[in-house]
This record gives C-alpha cells, structure tokens and sequence, in this order.
C-alpha cells in the first residue's frame, strides 16, 4: 500500500460524487455460486447457536465458542478466495464478547434501529443482518441515516427512495440530524461550501432551547417510526380497522400520543425495546442521547468509543414506557478495503500506520489538489502528474509540517488531518 503511493492519480473529475456499491439481498451460500460471488454482500455476520431453557451457560458457552471459530475460519477463507484484492480487504471484529453483546441486543429488542452514514449508506447496511432481523427473528427494523446535516437534503431523498425500493417493504427508512439547520448555510445551500467552511459548520454552536425543541421532535419521530416498523404494533393497528371509530379513538389516545404504549415489550416491565446497532462511529451514541432527552453516553469521533451494552430510558415526554439498548460499535466482515473503513472512521486513526490509500481513494472522489490549492513541490517537473506522496508534500509545505531535523514535509502528520477531515465530512466523501 505504501509502494503505491509514488503512483499517478486518476483524479476525479465530474460534477456527481463517486457512485456507492448497489444494496443486494443477503443469500446462504448453498444458494449462490460462490460464497464471495456478490462482494461483501455474501459474508454473514455470526448468528447465535440455537439454544432454550434447559442449556446450561457452560454448555452454551462452549457451543458459541465453537461455532464462532468455525465461522472466522469461513469467513477468512472466503475473503482469500478473492484473490489479490484481499490483502487489502478491511479487518472485521473478531472478539466473540463483542458479537455476544449483539445478539443480546437482537434478542431483547421489538425493533432494531440499524445506524447508517447517510454519505454511503450501503457501506453500513449488512443485508446478512436485515435478513436476520426481518426473516429469521422477525423483529421490527428501522434504518436511520445519520450526519444528514453533512449533505444536501436532495442527496438524502435520493438515498431514502434508493434505500425503500431496495430494502424489505416493512423495513422503515428515517432521516436523522442531531442538530437543528439553519439558515447560515455554508456555500448558501447545506452540503456545500469549501473545507474551512465546512469545518466551521461542523463545529457550529446551538442555542440551547434550540437544541431542546429540535431534539424532542426528532425522537418523537423516530420512535413514532420504529412504532410503525413493530410488528405487535402493526398487529393492533390491523385489529383497530376492524374497531368503530370512539373504541379506535380511545385505544390510540391511551396507547400513544406520542406517551405511554399497551405493548408488552422484552424491556423492562413491558417496556418497549428499541435496539441500536451498526458500525463504529456512524452517529448511534448521538441517536441515544436524543432520545433519552440529556447526555445518556459521551460522544467521540474514534471509533470503538462504546466499549458495553447499555440499557437507557427513553425521554418520558417522548414515551413513558420505553427502553434503548445500545450495542458497541462492531466491524462488519466485507470485501470494503481498508482505506475506505478508515476514511468512514470504522477503524480508529491512532491504528493508521499510512495515510496515502486514504487519500488515493479521496482522490478519486473528489478533485483534492484543486479544492486544497495545493501547488507541485519544486523538487518535482511541471509536467508532473499527481500522487498520494505529492499531495502529501504539497500538504505538508502549505500548512508547514515538516519533521524535525531533516526538514521534510510531515506527509504522516498531513495524510492524517486528510483523513479526519473526510470522517468528519470538511472533506465531504459523499457516494452516489
């Protein structure tokens, strides 16, 4: 990876973004080709082992270390079946107490909200884990698209109509922004404007009240739409059609307005269950707190921030009777390469030993030279074509990052604040 570097870029030079992989429905094996035949989209996440009351813990314990040993052997197998390609492949998470922690999640919840970055959502949606929900557990299942005040509101209609005709028909689609909009818009129009105005826009302050109001509406909704994703709820709004009008009124009225619910849920008491799952630092610490209406969990940019299952209570002026569990983020075995996770912060950047696939791959998403105003090193011909190494150079001469002594550009010191500036969207990495 690092070899490449001195190699020519192929930058991009259109006015659409970069086009994001198409969302294919999970298939077994036995059913395809070849287990590696559509990418990513053939590799199963590990499913808890069939179990009841009469397994003892110790019995279940050998059985899932069993089977998750069998299942990490498969699923390397399959990614070195791809051939060249999967030196390069991105790591999955491979400590089994975290994957335990997810089917605890699956198991408890009546809906799972699955947290998608709106900027390339098929990235984060495992189609093996929305057919596990939906087909094999037959829980309700809601994806929310996250960081959507990082992009135009047409480039999130796009992805929700993409993302209805593509998924399961009782699977919800929600927009989700964690802070109100504005109208001091960088470049007049959300999503757009230069790196430095981005960067402002991303750091922007909120009045308080603001927050508040913007925050309670926004839970209201997304529970309001989990609600509508949860098959006991489904089931007595098919039962209130058969009702009259007054017995309908009541029951609605008592059941939900947005407050209180008749639903015997797994949380507590028969408390409705919502679960939050997804990748590492797609935004599913920022969907908690608003709607547990405070600062529930503290949120960071690096990735594996959440280390525990957490169960917290919904807001009661949003629900009276409502639960979250919050899953940590885990890593998703697919054929994505190892670049694009560390650009979509799927792997902390302490972890980043080189910076120039990141910023190839940037490269051919946007015009990185032009937008920067970066200027060929003179130690290189006019003629010259650019590199990773180059923009690097031309990073690190620009804002001064040279290492001591030798007086060399930093291209380690650059190639990371390139990286953080594409997780944190100054650099908007936006698929099609």
């Amino acid at each position: 990876r690092r070899a490449r570097g001195t190699e020519p870029l192929v930058e991009h030079c259109g006015e659409r973004g970069p086009v994001a992989e198409h969302f294919v429905p999970w298939q077994p094996p036995e059913e395809t080709d070849s287990a590696a035949s559509d990418g990513c989209r053939m590799l199963s996440h590990p499913v808890r082992p069939t179990w009841d009351k009469g397994t003892s813990a110790a019995d279940l314990e050998k059985q899932e270390e069993a089977y998750f040993k069998g299942w990490c052997s498969r699923t390397s197998a399959s990614i070195e079946a791809l051939g060249p390609i999967a030196a390069d492949v991105a790591p999955f998470e491979l400590n089994l107490e975290v994957w335990r922690q997810l089917w605890r999640v699956m198991e408890q919840s009546d809906v799972v909200a699955l947290i998608a970055d709106v900027r390339n959502p098929t990235m984060h949606i495992p189609p093996s884990l929305i057919h596990n929900i939906v087909e094999v557990q037959r829980k309700g299942c809601i994806v929310v698209l996250s960081k959507c005040d990082l992009v135009s509101q047409a480039f999130v209609n796009r992805w929700k109509r993409y993302l209805t005709a593509k998924l399961p028909s009782h699977v919800g689609v929600f927009e989700f922004v964690s802070r109100p909009v504005g109208d001091e818009l960088p470049g007049g129009e959300r999503g757009a404007g230069g790196v430095g105005a981005r960067r402002r826009w991303i750091g922007r302050r909120v009045r308080q009240n603001e927050l508040e109001a913007h925050s309670r509406a926004t839970a209201k909704g997304l529970l309001q739409c989990a609600l509508d994703h949860c098959p006991a709820w489904r089931g007595r709004q098919d039962r209130n059609d058969l009702q009259g009008e007054d017995d309908k009124q009541e029951e609605l009225h008592s059941s939900y307005s947005p407050r209180g619910s008749t639903i015997q849920g797994h949380g507590p008491g028969g408390a409705l269950a919502l679960g939050l799952v997804g990748h590492p630092n797609v935004g599913k610490t920022s969907v908690l707190n608003t709607l547990a209406g405070r600062k529930a969990a503290s949120v960071s940019g690096t990735a594996g921030h959440t280390k525990h299952l957490q169960h917290i209570r919904v807001d009661e002026a949003v629900h009276d009777n409502a639960f979250i569990l919050d899953c940590p983020g885990l890593v998703f075995p697919s054929v994505n390469s190892r670049a694009q996770a560390e650009l979509h912060g799927l792997l902390p950047l302490a972890q980043v030993r080189e910076t120039m696939s990141g910023v190839r791959t940037i490269t051919e998403a946007l015009p990185l030279a032009r937008t920067l105003g970066l200027k060929m090193p003179e130690w290189y011909e006019d003629d010259d074509p650019w590199t990773p190494l180059s923009i690097l150079e031309a990073y690190g001469e620009k804002h001064r990052y040279f290492i001591p002594r030798s007086g060399a550009p930093d291209i380690h010191r650059g190639g990371l604040e390139l990286l953080k500036d594409a997780k944190d969207g100054a650099l908007l990495l936006a698929y099609e």
